[in-house]
């Protein structure tokens, strides 16, 4: 109940800061659930997937939110699997090492992204 009150606006929300930068090079949503969310779809041209190997995302999980290893697998399970995920991915940014590493990809990721961008306008 909480989630149909609360996917609208936020979807709302999303599409108002979208046309608010609309003129930036590119814009990211973060959208966890994308698979689940379908109304997203007409606004996004590139998927961009974080990954990282299923034990460590459970790691992760668990660490973050301090839920027991049984109800984090719960949620991971609960989720759309990491292949279909994968196969949703136009690029996949592997996660699986420390976070200075994590920042060198991205930052990597957003270079060549504006490199694209400027090249296609």
């Amino acid at each position: 109940k909480l989630n149909a009150i609360m996917h609208p606006a936020i979807f709302e929300e999303a599409k108002r800061q979208m046309q608010a930068l609309a003129s930036q090079p590119y814009q990211i949503l973060a959208i966890p659930l994308l698979q689940e969310s379908p109304n997203y779809k007409p606004y996004i041209q590139h998927v961009l997937l974080i990954d990282c190997e299923p034990a460590l995302q459970l790691e992760r999980v668990m660490q973050r939110s301090g839920l027991s290893k049984q109800e984090a697998m719960h949620i991971i399970q609960a989720q759309a699997t990491r292949e279909s995920r994968l196969a949703m991915a136009d690029t996949v940014i592997d996660n699986n090492e420390d976070l200075h590493t994590f920042h060198e990809k991205i930052g990597h990721f957003h270079k060549n992204y504006i490199n694209t961008c400027i090249v296609s306008k």
